[in-house]
Parts: C-alpha cells; structure tokens; sequence
C-alpha cells in the first residue's frame, strides 16, 4: 500500500500510484517561500495529519492533495466538507479542469484526496480543517469522505484531547 493512503482509505484506491503536493493558503499577514514548501513536504498520511493539526500551526494555513500519479482517476464528483462535521449537498460539486501557470492553461483534476486548515475571514484568525474526497458518482464521492474521515478525525481528536 502507498504511504499516502492509509488503511481505511477505499479499497479500489489502495493500490494507486499517487504523491503528495502541498500547498498554501495567503492571508494579509503571511506569505510563502521555497523553504516554507521544503520545511511542510511529507510523504505520508500520517505526518500529513500530524502536521496539519500540530497546535503551534495556527499561522501557516497548509493543505496536503493527494494526487495520482500517471493516470487521472475517473472521479466526476468530489465532496468537500469541515473535517469535524458532513456538510450540506452543496459540499459536492463535479468535478472541473485545474487551472494552470497561465489563466488559459487547464489540467485535469487527478485529486484523490485532500485535506487542509482553512482560515476563517480575512486574516485567518481561526482556520477550519477541511476535507476532499473524490468519486465516481454523488453517493459514492460521499462515501469515500466518510470513510476518509475516520483516520484524520482519529488524529485530530488525539491531539487536541490532551
């Protein structure tokens, strides 16, 4: 199994060749820099999670897409929701190109999964820890971030019940 995949993961995923990429969000009082990009790489779901959640991270607004590698996973729904509760219907949207280095440039989506922290406002006082999980239909897009879910509520909850 790939280390970017974790054991609850669905599993027809299991077996795919993916990467990590990772990935910031700008705030007016933050900004990104090569290093920035080398300190936050990691090459498993595990340290994702664990880093992601770290309780001193409150300032660095980061996100971790799993993305497959060779291939597009044929993936027409995805749903994106608050890790700690299941959103509404709106959370699922189909599935679109990528924008590229130029506003012209377009990709496809090859997303398995992503998980990332949110800032709430302008200046991201407060973050909200989000999730993606992709599928071939609505029901199964929702299915897949369930199961998702698990793990990183699992660590999540270890970390902050201390």
């Amino acid at each position: 199994m790939n280390e970017l995949l974790f054991p609850e993961s669905p599993a027809e995923w299991r077996d795919w060749p993916c990467f990590a990429e990772v990935w910031f969000q700008l705030t007016p009082t933050t900004c990104v820099y090569r290093a920035l990009y080398e300190e936050y790489h990691r090459d498993n779901w595990l340290e994702t999670a664990r880093t992601l959640f770290d309780p001193s991270n409150t300032e660095v607004f980061v996100g971790y897409r799993i993305r497959a590698k060779g291939f597009v996973p044929v993936f027409e729904w995805y749903a994106s929701w608050p890790l700690l509760r299941k959103g509404s219907p709106t959370g699922i949207t189909r599935r679109e190109a990528k924008k590229g280095p130029a506003p012209w440039d377009r990709y496809a989506d090859d997303t398995i999964y992503a998980v990332w922290n949110r800032p709430n406002g302008t200046y991201g006082f407060t973050q909200t820890y989000m999730l993606t999980a992709g599928g071939r239909t609505q029901e199964e897009a929702e299915r897949n971030w369930l199961q998702c879910v698990i793990p990183f509520r699992r660590i999540f909850q270890g970390i902050y019940a201390t």
